[in-house]
């Protein structure tokens, strides 16, 4: 705690979580809006949502569920379980190609059964491969061994590389 000037009052550190939460607690109003619009919305913590699905205006919320990356600090996909009136679905992309398009489908198609979902991308030059590729590269890797492989053939190439790694560890049930 510190002491703040002459009117004694204290301060304390608290998370951006922590004041969202008080605030929740005073049940705020947001009735002057005519709309809410919440991107992202696949990884609002349940506060959040809380306050948003609590007001009297109009509400829409944006987001993709299979794109939830904040599980870690407590967001929860909510999106098919809020009352809503329509949904709409952006199938189509501007920030890749025909190739990632693909690669999008056969992996929500694969890895979570979603087969009713088109995706398309726009008309830019995209590579899935990542031989020959200048600039940015991606890769994506189902095991620590190749990400440390790939990890090591991108360092020892002849121009300097950086490498940024992001990941999820997954613990699956013991059989047995």
């Amino acid at each position: 705690m510190k002491t703040l000037g002459p009117t004694q009052e204290m301060a304390h550190r608290m998370t951006h979580d922590g004041y969202l939460k008080l605030w929740q607690l005073q049940k705020p109003s947001l009735s002057k809006y005519d709309a809410i619009l919440v991107d992202e919305a696949q990884d609002c913590t349940p506060a959040v949502m809380d306050i948003v699905l609590s007001q009297t205006c109009g509400v829409i919320l944006v987001g993709d569920p299979h794109q939830q990356i904040y599980t870690f600090r407590g967001a929860v996909n909510s999106l098919m379980n809020v009352p809503h009136s329509r949904i709409f679905y952006l199938t189509q992309s501007f920030r890749f190609g025909s190739e990632i398009a693909y690669v999008g489908a056969t992996l929500l198609d694969v890895c979570k059964k979603v087969r009713n979902k088109i995706l398309v991308g726009n008309n830019q030059e995209s590579d899935v491969s990542g031989v020959g590729v200048e600039g940015k590269v991606a890769r994506l890797c189902r095991t620590n061994q190749t990400v440390f492989e790939d990890a090591v053939n991108v360092t020892g190439g002849d121009s300097p590389a950086k490498i940024h790694l992001l990941g999820v560890s997954v613990r699956r049930p013991r059989k047995g």
